[in-house]
């Protein structure tokens, strides 16, 4: 079984298997139907995040990540490993919503 990973651009943030599934992850994500529609993910400098780092990120009530200004919501931080353990390929968060 692969693990998930955490790759940011330090605006959006994605979880993925490696360098290619992420580069995919986002076609997925924004509906790209060609390779000029990537221009904006070729151009990022992408890094993998270390398993031990801490992210803080905004989560519902449920602890689900979501965007900070609903009642109730509050940041949560966990390790990277955490929140790869607990969410599902693609976007995990991103400070453009």
């Amino acid at each position: 079984m692969s693990l998930l990973r955490i790759f940011t651009n330090d605006y959006d943030t994605f979880l993925a298997l490696d360098r290619a599934d992420l580069r995919e992850a986002w076609r997925e994500h924004i509906g790209a139907k060609s390779e000029a529609d990537m221009d904006d993910f070729d151009s990022w400098d992408w890094e993998e995040v270390p398993d031990d780092k801490p992210i803080k990120i905004w989560c519902d009530p449920a602890g689900n990540p979501h965007e900070p200004h609903e009642k109730g919501n509050a940041l949560v931080t966990r390790t990277a490993r955490e929140w790869a353990d607990l969410q599902q390929r693609g976007l995990l968060c991103s400070t453009e919503i």
